[in-house]
């Protein structure tokens, strides 16, 4: 699966990017409790808040609408207001911003927001005609003028492609921004959504290529199939041509949960595929589980971790607690291998390796793979930093740095699949 960034940046050619400051404006706003309403005690009953449940409902949105009334005519009655406005809508709106670029389908794209474009549009040119300083685009989606031909509010959400093909994408459009989305499929070729193709129907879901033709999709499959947080937690697999009643049901999990927030299709430069489901427990705490045929399969890792990357058939992993097992400690904040296939046959004895273990001042970055190398930015007391990893022969992994500069952040926008091409951005302090 080719999961396409809305905003990305990527080859080992390096840009530099302007960080703006935000200036605090100097009056307070403090929220204001809803109207007619006290703070209930833990015993009371109803909930008097309950009413705000309802998001588009008339006494929510009229209480929106105050509220913001009152927040607007405090910052727009300061001095300094329509100057750092303009100055902030100029900087977003410019021309000569750099287009953030992601490898896609042999060539690179771009989603571009402007004056013009208020919605955006997604655009492909050449690696060749990217490296110039004029690249000549093509449009591929135009947000504006579909939610003009459908008189829908659209923004786009995000999009996944399949993968080894990248032909077909699963474009997930909100209605002014809300966490639900209609998702339909999109072919890249013809620049069109694919007729009798895949369509789910709004709704908070996720979705994951499991082929060409199949699809893991997390949703409300049923009125009230939601957790109580408002998220699906039940995971199954549609087939191209089913209707979504015929789904075949392969996970779980609990209305307590939080939710089932993300599937994953990793797939390496070979051909190995992980097909991934991260229960959300709370906030900050998950269970992954491993999707062999119909087949689920806890993995014994502990609960605050995050699965970055698949290469050489390696399952890569940032811990965000401490984590005993197979006889060793790894400490938090370090980045991990383990074998898929070891995986496989006995999900809950993992057996990882280090690949970057923190030192005092050093935090872990960002992880992307490519065809043959792991690209890992990091941070040494504050400073960026940027590592190629390559597995050895012998299943040991050498490590080279980038040189990039030093006082700047290093961030990766984007790596090829197909190549061993990576794009950074580097941004100065200055």
């Amino acid at each position: 699966m080719r999961f396409i960034a809305l905003r990305s940046f990527r080859s080992l050619v390096a840009g530099v990017v302007v960080a703006l400051a935000a200036i605090a404006m100097g009056s307070a706003v403090t929220a204001q409790t809803p109207p007619s309403t006290a703070v209930p005690s833990p015993e009371s009953s109803p909930d008097p808040y309950l009413w705000l449940e309802d998001v588009d409902g008339e006494r929510a949105m009229s209480w929106v609408r105050a509220e913001n009334a009152k927040t607007v005519a405090v910052l727009e009655t300061d001095p300094r207001y329509h100057s750092l406005y303009e100055q902030a809508l100029a900087i977003n709106e410019a021309k000569d911003r750099i287009p953030m670029p992601s490898s896609l389908d042999g060539a690179i794209f771009n989603f571009w927001q402007d004056a013009d474009h208020v919605r955006g549009i997604w655009r492909r040119t050449t690696l060749t005609s990217y490296r110039t300083p004029a690249p000549h685009w093509s449009t591929v989606l135009d947000l504006d003028q579909l939610a003009t031909a459908e008189k829908a509010n659209w923004f786009l959400h995000d999009i996944v492609c399949v993968e080894p093909s990248e032909q077909r994408c699963m474009v997930s459009l909100t209605d002014g921004g809300e966490d639900a989305v209609t998702v339909r499929e999109f072919d890249i070729p013809s620049a069109r959504f694919r007729p009798g193709g895949f369509v789910l129907p709004h709704g908070k879901q996720t979705v994951a290529w499991e082929n060409d033709d199949t699809l893991l999709v997390a949703r409300e499959w049923q009125p009230g199939e939601l957790t109580t947080s408002g998220y699906p937690f039940i995971v199954k697999r549609l087939k191209r041509g089913q209707p979504l009643t015929a789904a075949h049901e392969l996970f779980r999990g609990t209305k307590d949960d939080v939710g089932v927030e993300e599937l994953k299709a990793l797939r390496d430069a070979a051909g190995h595929q992980a097909m991934l489901i991260q229960r959300e427990l709370t906030t900050f705490e998950s269970e992954n589980y491993l999707v062999t045929g119909d087949k689920v399969a806890r993995l014994g890792l502990p609960k605050k971790v995050e699965i970055r990357a698949l290469i050489d058939n390696q399952l890569v992993v940032s811990l965000a607690e401490n984590w005993s097992t197979a006889g060793a400690t790894f400490i938090q904040g370090s980045l991990v291998a383990f074998d898929l296939p070891q995986a496989r046959r006995d999900p809950g004895h993992l057996k990882p390796v280090v690949l970057f273990a923190p030192g005092a001042r050093e935090s872990l970055g960002a992880v992307a793979a490519t065809r043959d190398a792991l690209l890992v930015t990091t941070f040494d007391n504050v400073r960026g930093r940027a590592f190629v990893y390559r597995r050895k022969p012998d299943a040991s992994w050498r490590r080279s740095r980038l040189e990039l500069p030093d006082n700047a952040t290093i961030a990766i926008a984007d790596a090829d699949l197909h190549s061993d091409n990576a794009f950074l951005s580097v941004a100065g302090f200055l």
